[in-house]
């Protein structure tokens, strides 16, 4: 039965109490689907700054690569991996069946236990001698990366991740001034950036910098109006240290500068 000899699997594992580091690793020839099922990881290349996120995340490894992946000090992670290579693999990739997106390497995981059940079995038949027992792997192999795939492009998004954001949303509309970057803010909710942002924009309807931008720009207006402070003063209030940077922004979204606006609405 030729069908399935495309693809050859190179190695399986899994273990719920991993330690160990991956530094600088090239997967020369192969793919891998990496599982982290229980714990934290980061995860880099060499042209990707780290990725943190706490478990469930899967991630590809593949080809041409150097890839590093740990868990923090004196911690433990559960973690599954399936690595594999041939004219098969080639053709998941090129047709977009394994998205090897450089923007983002962690995949939340909405269903851990579903994607661990079908990594072991695949596992299973992986270590049964002949062709059916080949062929069975690499169809659960298919179903995976159908799995991962649909993960892609339905990200799990708790209701405590979502009402976590929105209560960052509203203490950024109340102190725009302290307003934490995109970085730091997914720091906090312990999730990639590219993730962080797609949250944000789920639970508010709006891009972060779009959203941090307009209430700064709201308090900025209720200053100009009421108080008397200097643009550069009002500018600090805001979040800028840079007094002519706020004013451009200013202009771009209101259309008058600081000092015009003041003049043209503040009540004498």
């Amino acid at each position: 039965m030729d069908y399935f000899r495309n693809l050859e699997f190179m190695s399986s594992s899994g273990n719920p109490l991993a330690q160990g580091a991956c530094k600088d690793h090239y997967f020369n020839g192969y793919f891998g689907i990496q599982f982290v099922y229980a714990g934290e990881i980061a995860v880099h290349t060499e042209n990707h700054p780290p990725e943190r996120a706490s478990a469930p995340v899967v991630f590809f490894t593949w080809p041409g690569v150097a890839f590093s992946y740990s868990s923090p000090p004196n911690t433990k992670r559960g973690h599954f991996w399936i690595c594999f290579k041939g004219p098969r693999a080639e053709l998941y990739r090129e047709k977009g069946l394994m998205n090897l997106r450089k923007e983002q390497l962690l995949i939340p995981v909405s269903e851990p236990a579903k994607l661990l059940t079908m990594m072991e079995e695949c596992m299973k038949y992986m270590r049964t001698p002949g062709e059916f027992a080949h062929g069975e792997a690499v169809l659960l192999l298919e179903k995976i990366l159908l799995f991962i795939k649909k993960q892609e492009e339905s990200p799990a998004e708790s209701s405590t991740e979502l009402a976590g954001i929105r209560h960052l949303a509203e203490s950024i509309a109340a102190n725009p001034g302290c307003a934490p970057s995109a970085a730091d803010a997914a720091t906090r909710f312990h999730v990639s950036l590219v993730h962080f942002r797609r949250l944000f924009r789920n639970a508010t309807g709006f891009p972060f910098w779009d959203y941090v931008l307009d209430c700064r720009m709201r308090y900025a207006v209720s200053l100009l109006l009421s108080g008397n402070d200097l643009v550069k003063e009002t500018a600090a209030r805001c979040g800028y240290n840079d007094e002519f940077h706020f004013s451009r922004e200013f202009k771009r979204k209101i259309g008058k500068s600081p000092e015009e606006f003041r003049r043209c609405y503040r009540t004498p």
